[in-house]
């Protein structure tokens, strides 16, 4: 009972349908929550300083880290970006990667790099209070030896408009699905649910848990379960 009356003060405040949207995104992961023999566990770490030039414009370089259940560290990025939010509805960028990740061959770990400049367009909207993002990228990986490839990724975000406490804890739920030229379409599809905080001053941060579906090279489907964190220095 308290479980509902909570929902039910929640809802009271942006409305019952979108607050309906909301736990439906919150919830949508635990319907694919099955357990898999493939299933593994990650940690996936960002980094970022971020610079606004001005109201429209912002800069940002950082690192990701990423480390898999078994491997330890298996992937590496350094990334600079560029963001221009062209009016209120429209937001636009690009960005440039440097990765450096590894795959398993065999028994062996095999390392290699992958260079990759990406473009997108992103329409928002606030909605009864919730912000509503839906991100289309375009990716051009440029690879050390393997075939080069391009990639859409299509993410769906949905901020709550509920703070609590005061590091400002902001539930968000996004889903991004990733379509490749050269295997043969629909390779990847990720579940977020997490909160962003204001830690104090410049810094902000992110925590999520994300489930992650992807097709390896033999065509089969693998899950990983995946705790993340984004520290981000911003002014």
């Amino acid at each position: 009972m308290k479980f509902r009356g909570k929902h039910r003060k929640l809802c009271s405040v942006a409305g019952p349908l979108s607050c309906a949207v909301f736990l439906l995104f919150l919830w949508a992961p635990l319907s694919f929550a099955v357990k898999n023999t493939d299933e593994a566990f990650g940690v996936w770490n960002t980094y970022d300083i971020e610079k606004k030039m001005n109201d429209k414009i912002k800069m940002k370089v950082g690192e990701e880290l990423r480390f898999k259940e078994g491997w330890g560290i298996n992937y590496m990025e350094t990334h600079l970006g560029l963001d221009y939010l062209h009016h209120k509805y429209l937001a636009v960028g690009a960005d440039y990667q440097e990765i450096r990740s590894s795959r398993k061959v065999g028994k062996k770990a095999i390392w290699s790099w992958d260079n990759v400049p990406r473009i997108y367009a992103a329409p928002q909207a606030k909605i009864y209070g919730f912000d509503l993002s839906d991100r289309n990228m375009l990716e051009f990986h440029f690879k050390e030896d393997q075939e080069n490839t391009v990639r859409y990724r299509n993410l769906v975000t949905l901020v709550a408009p509920y703070r609590w406490t005061r590091f400002k804890f902001q539930p968000y739920s996004a889903n991004e699905i990733f379509v490749e030229s050269n295997r043969n379409g629909f390779v990847e599809d990720r579940f977020f649910n997490g909160f962003k905080f204001h830690l104090w001053d410049h810094l902000y941060g992110s925590i999520y848990y994300l489930r992650r579906f992807e097709k390896n090279s033999i065509g089969k489907w693998t899950d990983t379960n995946i705790f993340g964190t984004n520290i981000k220095y911003s002014f």
